[in-house]
């Protein structure tokens, strides 16, 4: 809260109190009030709109009980109870045992709820079941059809979907017939029609996998929002026909939002209630609350915590291999150390992962440090760990530096022309392709420093280096699909599956090997417009010529040069900076490599003594 028009006297800890006669005082707040008493006469308004005070708060939730029963409720404004035996944690939370009714009244919406016996449930008057408490924390919907069959079909998500009956106890998958809507969490990972034909989505893999059983076929059309890629063709829906025992196997782009298996249609629309998602993470917090941990932390933090929803936030981490878990967030107003504070935990169903207090102080030379105080969660440790971690961070002090390039990017439909030699300077202004989310780029100067060291590294090994990439390469061409003058490539998938394959443990050439993993997909258009696949039907040794050649001389240009697109986009205009660093390089490659035409010298006899690997 802070005093817009009133003096900061009024203020104290986040509590704006004061006298006033005949004055008008204005707040600005986020959250909900956890507290709002007037002493006296006076016109209240928020947000523009009266605010009955003697009413607040304006919600209720009644409890009847049937015998005795134990609660205990929370709500991300403030919580109070028509009887004196409740306990009160704080001002968001009651908890109590009742043989009569109870009525809970409360301010915003409520984030917890437990129940220990039998009760009749009803908000603001209207009974509801006790699992309809809490606000839906499913941000999607789906709409499905069966238009003839009136077998039940199946759709399984990795996390659950309302009102479903999960076949063999197994949580997230739902059974239904006829037509359906409903909302659901996570992601869609398959649909089976009732003949047994089934599409199966692998988002670590990015595959869409339709397969048929031996005694039935189908026909299956799928839809994203960027396209797909079936046997190396493009499609803006792909429509498969799936012999019995057989499957197609597809790479979407975008999100998925539509699959067809015959009569069988299903829509998808990916956050349709974009609510649910801070409900999701106000509702995480308030169970991270409630463990020991996070009392420790309150305990030991400098500064005040923050329960209002403006105050918390969270996301979903991977742990391990498989486990998705929630992380929270809640940040610390008035720090007593660093510029700005929070505490973080990490919860699993097995429990807390990790637990620490993170203090950030912003330098004026464009660093940040970084002090966590670490809670002990595990069996064998039983005292505090502090760790303390320097960083360089951008302009908008948002990111924090690392010395290299990630390029996580998608690339979907990238112009190549046959008919010319494509410069990373003729592919347009990377800004427009490439968001700051995209592409994190920092360290620019150094790196730019470590391209004499690239070159030499590359020296005597590059032929050496050059076949074993190629052969990796190889084995994933299912990401790349050529049509026409299209080259179509899912960056994030085709390069991770590169570093995966990568001999790292190998002591050769190992920045070539680090540049050419994070290579985007600017050298694929540099490889279809030199000819590569062209020459792939030339023959192999035609093709790994063409390769070996285009790779080294536009792994350094398109990697700096996305480098200085990103960096300098602050400060200059970034087609500008792209066509001048891209055109310096290229120049300069051209004429460390000493070539023009590389499919035609290549595949023609005329080897260039310069790199002389054919």
């Amino acid at each position: 809260m802070k005093a817009e028009d009133a003096p900061e006297s009024a203020l104290t800890d986040g509590v704006a109190s004061e006298s006033i006669a005949d004055e008008t005082r204005t707040f600005r707040f986020t959250g909900e009030f956890t507290a709002f008493s007037v002493d006296g006469k006076a016109r209240v308004r928020v947000d523009g709109e009266p605010f009955d005070v003697d009413a607040f708060p304006h919600n209720t939730l009644e409890i009847s009980p049937n015998g005795t029963v134990e609660y205990d409720v929370s709500a991300s404004g403030a919580v109070s109870v028509d009887k004196d035996t409740i306990d009160r944690p704080n001002a968001r939370t009651a908890t109590g045992r009742a043989r009569e009714t109870h009525v809970v009244s409360y301010a915003g919406e409520l984030t917890y709820f437990e129940l220990d016996g039998d009760a009749t449930i009803r908000r603001n008057g209207s009974r509801i079941d006790s699992s309809d408490v809490l606000p839906s924390t499913r941000p999607h919907e789906f709409k499905a059809t069966a238009r003839s069959s009136r077998e039940a079909y199946t759709v399984e998500t990795t996390r659950n979907v309302d009102e479903s009956v999960a076949p063999h106890g197994t949580s997230g998958a739902a059974r239904f017939t006829g037509r359906t809507v409903r909302r659901y969490a996570g992601q869609v990972t398959a649909v089976e029609h009732p003949n047994g034909v089934r599409v199966e989505i692998d988002d670590d893999r990015n595959q869409i996998v339709a397969r048929a059983p031996g005694d039935a076929g189908a026909r299956v059309s799928v839809e994203t929002t960027n396209g797909l890629v079936v046997d190396h063709e493009a499609y803006d829906v792909a429509d498969l026909s799936v012999s019995a025992g057989e499957s197609v196997t597809a790479v979407p782009f975008g999100d998925l939002e539509r699959i067809v298996i015959d009569d069988l249609s299903v829509q998808l629309s990916r956050n349709e209630y974009p609510s649910a998602e801070k409900s999701t993470t106000l509702q995480a917090a308030a169970k991270v609350e409630r463990t020991d941990a996070f009392q420790r932390l309150v305990d030991i933090a400098s500064g005040r915590v923050r329960y209002d929803a403006a105050g918390i936030a969270g996301q979903e981490v991977r742990s391990g291999d498989t486990t998705t878990v929630r992380s929270v967030e809640h940040e610390l107003a008035d720090p007593g150390q660093g510029d700005s504070a929070v505490l973080s935990v990490r919860q699993t169903p097995r429990g807390i992962e990790h637990a620490s207090v993170l203090y950030k102080h912003f330098e004026r030379n464009e660093q940040v440090t970084i002090d966590a105080v670490i809670l002990p969660v595990g069996p064998t440790v039983d005292k505090l760990r502090r760790e303390s971690e320097t960083m360089t961070v951008s302009r908008s002090e948002s990111e924090p530096a690392t010395p290299d390039v990630e390029y996580t990017a998608e690339l979907f439909a990238e112009t190549a022309n046959p008919d010319k030699q494509v410069k990373p300077s003729d592919l347009g202004d990377l800004e427009a392709r490439l968001t700051p989310e995209d592409v994190r780029t920092q360290g620019f100067l150094s790196f730019l420093n470590d391209v004499k060291d690239l070159l030499t590294d590359i020296g005597a090994d590059a032929y050496d280096a050059a076949k074993r990439l190629w052969g990796v390469f190889k084995g994933h061409m299912d990401q790349v699909a050529v049509t026409a003058q299209n080259i179509v490539i899912s960056s994030p998938y085709l390069i991770a599956g590169l570093a995966d394959d990568l001999p790292w443990k190998e002591q050769w050439a190992p920045k070539l090997i680090w540049r050419i993993a994070m290579a985007p997909a600017v050298t694929l258009v540099s490889l279809a417009s030199n000819g590569f696949f062209e020459a792939l039907d030339t023959g192999a040794g035609c093709a790994f010529c063409v390769f070996f050649a285009v790779v080294l001389r536009d792994i350094i240009v398109s990697e700096v040069t996305s480098a200085a697109c990103v960096y300098f986009i602050a400060a200059l205009p970034a087609a500008v900076v792209c066509a001048v660093v891209a055109e310096a390089l290229t120049q300069f490659i051209s004429q460390y490599f000493g070539y023009r035409d590389v499919k035609d010298d290549l595949c023609n006899g005329d080897v260039i003594s310069e790199i002389d690997p054919c």
